[in-house]
């Protein structure tokens, strides 16, 4: 997505090797102004306003589909359907669900380090 809105600071940051640290715990919020997962939310909402969506009256539930994890990606999967036809990416939105779904969540400490957080007790040994 970061290619496809012309960000090319942020596909140079995503195109790099990253280091995982995983640990127990809640994410912590909001992560800085600067910090790369702004730099993502903000890419990933020029890209889905670039594409047009079929016709559908699911689109009057954004803000719904928003407001049960105040989480773009989590709206942007449950509409992907009707933009899939306008962009040659897969789905985009599933990975960042998949994580969601888990009770999962993650932020940069650094430009190559990333801290996936899992809940409490879900930590595999």
């Amino acid at each position: 997505m970061a290619e496809a809105v012309g960000d090319d600071e942020l596909a140079s940051l995503l195109g790099c090797p990253l280091r995982v640290e995983v640990v127990e715990g809640a994410a912590p919020w909001p992560p800085g102004e600067d910090a790369p997962e702004s730099l993502i939310a903000e890419a990933t909402g020029e890209f889905m306003g670039s594409l047009t969506p079929l016709e559908s009256d699911a689109l009057s539930m954004r803000e719904g589909l928003y407001t049960i994890a105040c989480d773009y990606n989590l709206q942007y999967h449950r509409l992907w359907p009707l933009y899939r036809h306008a962009s040659p990416i897969e789905e985009p939105f599933g990975p960042s669900f998949d994580l969601w779904e888990q009770g999962w969540g993650y932020r940069f400490t650094s430009e190559a380090d990333v801290r996936v957080y899992v809940p409490e007790g879900k930590l595999m040994p």
